[in-house]
């Protein structure tokens, strides 16, 4: 959508980073598999850097040494109760190294084959494998049942940020597997890099904000200071959004070179008025509410307030990439006011990561 019009704004939260945070360990539970000869593993970077929510602290690939093989990631829930609905590859280059990416899901089946099913090739005999929908993918240009190849953006700046969506899926086991696209093999010359993988539930807010939405772009990186003698001068330590290389590039920002790149950090401040408390808070507060939605329960919770980054979408509808940005929350206070029975206000302040 042109010129960043907020709608109804769209967050996606990753459960790895929550269930980290509520003490799962992220070894044997958020994984690159290295079983065997048809896995590829990591030359430059650790399994635990692809979910540091870093995403221009990148993980290099061998792809290059075995074209024909496989980057298999896989997701251990823990539990079959969550909803999963996206995944999300930030900062990667998929289009130079010749890559897709194949999504399945799997249950802790009583013949404890599940973990075995997920980190095999190509995800053999897995329970689910989602039907990836087109016009819910952003930076993806084709797809093939659960294959999805990715988009490229131009002549000098292919790479970069894919959200993946599918039916809402109740599964312990996830696998997010990178193959070669180019007759099933990788680039000859060029190595896959990934800067960080999501896995979650999206949430669509109820309504669009109230009008009196504030949006400020803050140059935080910028301090100036005045001499003696009254003359200003600065210093910048950082300018915002930017791009290392081709290959390695602030969220959401897909164009080449630095400069090309807004700079400051964006900032939202957004009120929700007359949000239904179904929507705003689960049903009981003292047990997990899943399978329902709430802001709490799906956003909030999931963020332990402004702890973890997440994906926000000002339009919930766009599939462009300028309507996105990886942020967090900018206070640790979630601020509600009941205005009539069973009806809220909500004011939230959301800023732009790097």
């Amino acid at each position: 959508m042109a010129n960043l019009d907020v709608r109804t704004p769209r967050f996606y939260c990753d459960y790895a980073n929550f269930l980290m945070s509520r003490g799962i360990s992220q070894n044997n539970n958020f994984d690159i598999i290295t079983t065997d000869a048809s896995h590829i593993s990591a030359v430059n970077g650790t399994e635990a850097e692809l979910f540091d929510m870093r995403p221009m602290n990148q993980v290099e690939f061998n792809t290059t040494g075995d074209r024909g093989g496989h980057v298999n990631v896989t997701f251990d829930m823990n539990t079959a109760g969550f909803r999963v609905d996206f995944v999300a590859i930030l900062n990667h280059n998929m289009i130079d190294a010749d890559a897709k990416v194949r999504i399945s899901g799997d249950t802790n089946s009583s013949n404890g084959q599940a973990t075995t099913r997920i980190n095999s090739v190509d995800h053999a005999s897995v329970d689910s494998t989602p039907t990836l929908v087109l016009a819910d993918c952003l930076g993806v240009d084709s797809v093939s049942g659960n294959i999805a190849t990715p988009k490229g953006y131009s002549s000098s700046g292919n790479e970069g940020h894919t959200i993946i969506t599918f039916s809402e899926m109740n599964e312990r086991y996830f696998g997010v597997q990178f193959e070669g696209s180019d007759g099933s093999n990788f680039n000859a010359s060029t190595n896959l890099k990934i800067g960080c993988i999501m896995l979650g539930q999206y949430y669509d807010m109820p309504h669009s904000p109230d009008l009196s939405i504030k949006r400020s772009i803050v140059f935080d990186g910028v301090t100036t200071h005045r001499s003696l003698g009254g003359q200003t001068y600065s210093n910048m330590i950082h300018s915002g959004r930017r791009s290392v290389s081709d290959e390695n590039k602030t969220p959401f920002h897909t164009y080449y070179s630095s400069f090309g790149a807004y700079g400051g950090r964006m900032v939202y401040d957004m009120n929700f008025s007359y949000i239904n408390s179904t929507d705003l808070m689960p049903g009981n507060y003292n047990l997990p509410q899943s399978s329902t939605d709430s802001v709490i329960e799906d956003i909030w919770n999931k963020t332990n307030g402004n702890h973890i980054p997440f994906i926000f979408s000002v339009d919930s509808t766009s599939m462009a990439q300028s309507d996105h940005m990886f942020a967090r929350f900018a206070n640790n206070t979630l601020e509600t006011n009941q205005v009539a029975d069973k009806v809220w206000n909500v004011k939230m302040k959301i800023q732009e990561e790097f």
